[in-house]
């Protein structure tokens, strides 16, 4: 088995702390020893972690500019945050909010970096997802939280192993071709063009919709969740944008226009789970809500 089998081999297994996952890597640690990159000793003493990953940090931290070239000036802290799996990034977070943006890296050099072929989850919500149909980690990718412009078509074209994907914003139309998408999560978003991404054919079995706090539009939500779309659905959850107040984030109360579209949204009755307890509802309303589905079937959070 050559390289590119073994990279293949080891996005393919599901679970990385499993037997089998194990064996690969132990092997893929022992190639990359053999052709004396330091990700190998790396590999090996994360596989060993015989010091609770003592020596493995160190190491890394030694190493870190061979392993992540320009990329390692950032070091790890609020720009830059990487989960390390047997020598691979397998979770990475990229903060590139107005704070950060001057520090944050280019988000397509990090992702092309070897150390992120086998990358399983990417939370980069503030910065926009590469037009790079060869990136590796696309085979690997399980959950994706990354921006969309609002006025724009996303495509990401074929994501296969996909499985939850977070757009911070909303695109005109959503090209994706990922047959394991289950969840799909909107936040910062304005409600109108969700249905029609909908409308495009995009499927799944779960729906999370931060509804935002600034400019919504009572209607919007109705209409929404008067949309086919909830037909094919087994879980909706609805949640408040959080809103900054004394430097805290807070979640407001919703506004009682919200707790009437949903307890007139007859749609949402045929769910298996309809989740609102991220609305931060007045006992007054999480009673309302809780009486309107009480005698549908599924389950209901409030």
């Amino acid at each position: 088995m050559d390289k590119p089998e073994l990279v293949a081999a080891i996005q393919a297994v599901e679970q990385l702390d499993s037997p089998d996952a194990s064996e690969l890597l132990e092997v893929y640690a022992d190639f990359l020893q053999a052709a004396g990159d330091p990700r190998g000793t790396l590999a090996a003493l994360q596989l060993r972690n015989i010091d609770g990953g003592k020596a493995a940090d160190a190491w890394l931290a030694e190493h870190r500019e061979q392993i992540l070239g320009p990329v390692a000036k950032l070091g790890r802290g609020p720009v830059v945050y990487e989960h390390w799996t047997a020598g691979w990034i397998t979770e990475l977070s990229v903060d590139a909010s107005p704070r950060h943006r001057e520090r944050a890296p280019d988000l397509e050099v990090m992702l092309r970096l070897p150390a992120c072929a086998c990358l399983r989850r990417l939370d980069a919500h503030w910065q926009h997802w590469p037009d790079a149909p060869d990136l590796p980690c696309r085979a690997s990718l399980r959950q994706l939280a990354i921006a969309a412009k609002s006025s724009d078509p996303l495509d990401f074209g074929e994501l296969p192993r996909l499985q939850s994907l977070t757009l911070h914003g909303c695109p005109s139309s959503l090209d994706i071709v990922a047959p394991n998408l289950r969840w799909l999560g909107f936040a910062r978003t304005q409600l109108g063009p969700i249905g029609e991404l909908f409308d495009a054919g995009c499927t799944v079995e779960r729906v999370s919709i931060e509804i935002p706090w600034v400019l919504i539009d009572p209607g919007d939500l109705a209409e929404l969740l008067r949309h086919p779309f909830l037909a094919t659905l087994r879980e909706l959850e609805l949640s408040m944008e959080e809103w900054p107040y004394d430097d805290v984030l807070i979640t407001p109360a919703p506004p009682d226009s919200v707790i009437e579209a949903i307890v007139e949204a007859a749609a949402l009755r045929q769910l298996e789970f309809r989740k609102f307890s991220g609305l931060g509802c007045w006992p007054e309303q999480r009673n309302r809500v809780l009486a309107a589905f009480a005698s549908a079937p599924g389950q209901t959070y409030v």
